[in-house]
């Protein structure tokens, strides 16, 4: 379950950042779908869109932070061996240092404006945040 939901997360994250990233330029998925103007459409202005996406990462950064957490805990229920344990152990740090870089500030999120940007992603982000 937490490595499920740990993919889930970071991947939620990829979404806002790719929203925040690319509100003002066209998707390159060719999408329209952004959360923020869909915000923004609800009466929400520019700055209290991109707020609320940098406050939604910075509490998908917290879920993260306690799954983390459970790392040791996991891996002990899981019997991994000494290899599996270290591989979870990298992915869940990778995945960690992403999310607190990411949802600290705008500034962090134009660094990676490149590779979000990239990404493409469901219709509509609260049916991905659900699956």
């Amino acid at each position: 379950m937490g490595r499920s939901r740990s993919k889930r997360l970071r991947w939620v994250s990829f979404v806002y950042q790719n929203d925040m990233c690319s509100v003002d330029k066209e998707r390159a998925d060719g999408s329209g779908d952004n959360v923020l103007l869909a915000w923004e459409a609800e009466g929400c202005t520019p700055d209290v869109a991109r707020d609320r996406a940098l406050e939604r990462i910075h509490q998908l950064a917290g879920e993260f932070t306690i799954l983390t957490s459970q790392t040791p805990h996991l891996a002990r229920t899981l019997e991994l061996d000494p290899e599996d344990k270290r591989g979870l152990e990298t992915w869940t740090e990778a995945c960690a240092l992403y999310l607190s870089g990411a949802g600290r500030c705008q500034a962090a999120a134009a660094r990676y404006a490149e590779v979000i940007t990239e990404i493409a992603h469901d219709h509509h982000l609260d049916t991905a945040i659900s699956r």
